[in-house]
């Protein structure tokens, strides 16, 4: 029986992100529900490339995400395999999108949960919506979180000044809670 995580795809990409590497090993195969906007944006695309995942590799289902009789065809219709386990990740989408996903998949052998944004845990809304949450123990690094909002960068890993400023400098940050400006 393989199992699929399911990602529904916003502008917040971090969530889905986290979950895509919290669960490694979890899964067998990803899909991800999208809208033509979020495609346009590139959004999708981020995440694999932040995950480590072939660009364009995860299968998608576009819908309109308004639209809950297009959004119920198309899950419908999409090729799921009769013996598969899920685990749908309801943290990103619309209101529409995320209650028809949740209607569909609740009616299959399914585990649907929600990542609180900011709060770095994993909430399980269904079946056992009263079980306590997880945390969630992964940690993006720069380079994950950077590629998931579209950002990209080339690195010689070279300190341009010397190591004892740049540390200084780092903890001085830090310690204003990177805040840049001056108060």
């Amino acid at each position: 029986m393989s199992t699929i995580l399911i990602s529904l795809i916003s502008d917040q990409t971090i969530p889905n992100l986290l979950l895509i590497k919290e669960l490694e090993g979890r899964y067998d195969q990803l899909v991800f529900i999208s809208t033509p906007a979020m495609e346009l944006g590139g959004k999708s695309g981020w995440i694999e490339e932040a995950a480590g995942i072939e660009k364009g590799s995860v299968p998608r289902i576009i819908v309109e995400e308004n639209n809950w009789t297009d959004i119920r065809e198309k899950l419908q219709s999409f090729s799921w395999p009769n013996d598969a386990r899920f685990i749908v990740n309801q943290t990103g989408g619309t209101k529409v999108m995320t209650l028809s996903v949740f209607e569909f998949f609740s009616f299959k052998n399914s585990r649907i949960v929600y990542a609180p944004i900011g709060k770095n845990q994993i909430e399980e809304l269904f079946p056992l919506h009263t079980q306590k949450p997880q945390e969630i123990k992964y940690r993006l690094n720069l380079k994950e979180y950077l590629l998931a909002h579209g950002l990209y960068f080339q690195s010689a890993n070279e300190l341009l000044v010397d190591e004892e400023f740049t540390s200084e400098f780092f903890e001085y940050f830090k310690s204003r809670k990177f805040r840049f400006y001056h108060t």
